[in-house]
């Protein structure tokens, strides 16, 4: 933190975000496409994915990112080099409780592994 108790992750136009254990997740838009990025309780920020049609979800306690793109959701692990992992459909709500990502899927919860 700064001396003034603020750290600036990002200065420029940015849309929603979630923060999660330290760590932060926001959309660049100054980019086109717009970018989704991170910043990890260290201070060091990757970017996630490039893609105007993606919505993230849920941010775990890990950095892990649940969101969906083109009808699938899918899930990002840091460092964010790896390929995402495709998990299913974008139908239902997800949910992050007690370490682990849920979908709820009508009268069902499923456990996303």
């Amino acid at each position: 933190l700064e001396p003034a108790g603020e750290t600036i992750v990002y200065e420029g136009p940015s849309s929603g975000g979630f923060i999660r254990n330290g760590w932060i997740t926001y959309f660049r838009t100054s980019t086109t496409p717009a970018q989704l990025w991170t910043r990890s309780p260290a201070g060091e920020q990757r970017q996630v994915i490039s893609d105007t049609t993606n919505s993230w979800e849920q941010l775990g306690e890990d950095g892990t990112i649940m969101y969906f793109s083109g009808g699938s959701r899918y899930l990002s692990a840091p460092d964010y080099t790896a390929p995402p992992v495709r998990i299913m459909h974008a139908w239902g709500r997800t949910f992050y409780l007690g370490g682990k990502f849920y979908v709820a899927l009508g009268r069902s919860l499923f456990e996303i592994r």
